[in-house]
């Protein structure tokens, strides 16, 4: 039994210091910038980005999310030196590269601090770079209205109804809609077309003098007819052809389409 109750203890003593390894690893890191560089980047994004990526952080159109989920999933694994190099080259959109280093830096601040990242004791440009997911995790602090906005409801408008699903992910994708009816791919009548003649490989190739199956006529593209009379109802198209195929070879040089 004593050596039993000793396997016990040490198996529990195992799995209490892998716990306490666990929960050490899921605390951020500090991250790569002051508190001031927050305030000032606080400044710098409502001056420069919140009119595309809107107050909240969450973009619109082609200008994506700043904060949670989806920019935690596109840049967990780069660096914080990643996106400033990003923001300093491409932002503001109108006028790239138009900010000074400080600037820069104190917006990469406030964007790592809208998604959970704690400041640190050393300016961002001092401070070494590090993988984003070692210092936020997307989740913004309480200071920050960071999310989808509630539009107010218009003057004398009746409340919404309650969500069916309750307090769920603001970014989770809606639910699925009932299908609808089924879609009928074609039609099919019963009957037989009088007049037809099935197209084959042999009328492609050397399409008869009356007929004219595919776009330009033939594979070499002449968009030429060797009829020496056009009926009447197709008089209206011979300005259209060319006099000779030699002189269609000389002049078509556009790549023709697959025939139908």
């Amino acid at each position: 039994m004593t050596g039993l109750w000793r396997k016990f203890l040490f198996g529990a003593g195992l799995a209490a210091l892998c716990a306490a390894y666990a929960t050490a690893q899921t605390e951020l890191a500090t991250g790569p910038f002051t508190a001031p560089q927050i305030e000032a980047g606080r400044k710098a994004y409502t001056a420069y980005c919140a009119a595309c990526h809107q107050a909240n952080l969450q973009g619109q159109g082609d200008a994506l999310p700043l904060a949670g989920r989806q920019f935690m999933a596109g840049w967990g694994n780069r660096t914080s030196r990643d996106l400033y190099n990003l923001i300093h080259a491409s932002m503001p959109a109108s006028a790239p590269n138009s900010l000074d280093d400080q600037t820069y830096a104190s917006l990469t601040a406030f964007l790592l601090y809208a998604n959970g990242a704690k400041p640190g004791p050393m300016a961002f440009l001092a401070a070494p770079p590090l993988r984003i997911s070692l210092i936020a995790n997307g989740f913004a602090p309480g200071d920050l209205n960071v999310g989808p906005a509630t539009p107010s409801p218009a003057a004398g408008a009746r409340p919404a109804a309650p969500d069916a699903r309750g307090d769920a992910d603001p970014e989770a994708a809606p639910p699925r809609r009932t299908a609808g009816p089924a879609v009928v791919p074609h039609v099919s009548v019963a009957g037989t077309v009088s007049h037809y003649t099935p197209i084959t490989d042999a009328i492609l190739t050397n399409p008869s003098d009356d007929e004219w199956p595919m776009f330009r006529r033939n594979y070499p593209g002449w968009s030429y007819s060797p009829l020496r009379a056009i009926p009447s109802p197709f008089a209206s198209m011979a300005s259209n052809m060319s006099p000779s195929p030699p002189a269609m070879a000389a002049a078509v040089r556009k790549p023709n389409p697959l025939p139908c």
